[in-house]
């Protein structure tokens, strides 16, 4: 079993939405050093890491009706951000718009402030996550603040869409939106998370196992 304190480093963190400080990284184990994780694709290998970071209480809830439908308006704009810099060239969604992301990035006449595509990339990946893995939008609760989130349904396996995109902005980095899907995507497969009781699977809040953005 994956200790509670585990975290996966190709994933996502998050920010609320009209928030400008960005939440604070989980503490790192000094003692820990960070375990690289290789997954083959069909477009190509994608590689992670995982690390033990510092275990502390999480209170985490289910998102209401109206931030859930939000999200999916967010998800929506996410096409019209796809079209607007040029066609991309993969075939693969996921490629397309890490294509987009680094044609956006290197726009001197840009459509969409940072903000928008905070929204619109982190309400997508998200949305993708929540169809394809079984997951749910939460808010989290702990040391650092309140985070929006996808977690698991079954499991304690979360990550944090919005603020994985907006790290790649601050550090004018691309090519994260299908590693970082691809990462999840094993961790949901192959991980040995640790189950959430039944009784903690209405929203209630609980301590969560923490999954961040390498």
């Amino acid at each position: 079993m994956k200790p509670a304190a585990a975290i996966l480093l190709v994933s996502l963190a998050v920010l609320i939405p009209g928030c400008d400080k960005p939440p604070a990284p989980p503490m790192s184990d000094p003692d820990s050093e960070p375990e690289e994780l290789t997954i083959e694709t069909d477009e190509g290998t994608v590689v992670g890491h995982t690390t033990d970071v510092e275990d502390f209480p999480q209170k985490v809830v289910t998102v209401n009706a109206a931030e859930s439908r939000q999200f999916a308006a967010w998800a929506t704009e996410a096409k019209a951000f796809l079209s607007a810099y040029g066609t991309p060239q993969s075939e693969n969604e996921l490629k397309q718009y890490d294509e987009t992301f680094k044609a956006w990035q290197d726009s001197t006449r840009k459509k969409h402030s940072d903000q928008d595509v905070i929204n619109a990339l982190g309400a997508y990946l998200g949305q993708r996550m929540v169809q394809d893995f079984d997951m749910e939008w939460v808010m989290v609760t702990d040391q650092y603040g309140q985070d929006y989130a996808v977690r698991h349904k079954t499991s304690e396996l979360m990550s944090f869409p919005f603020s994985s995109v907006m790290k790649r902005i601050e550090d004018k980095e691309h090519d994260f939106v299908h590693g970082v899907y691809h990462v999840l995507k094993h961790e949901v497969e192959n991980g040995e998370w640790k189950q959430r009781a039944s009784s903690e699977q209405d929203g209630a809040g609980q301590p969560a196992t923490r999954p961040e953005s390498k």
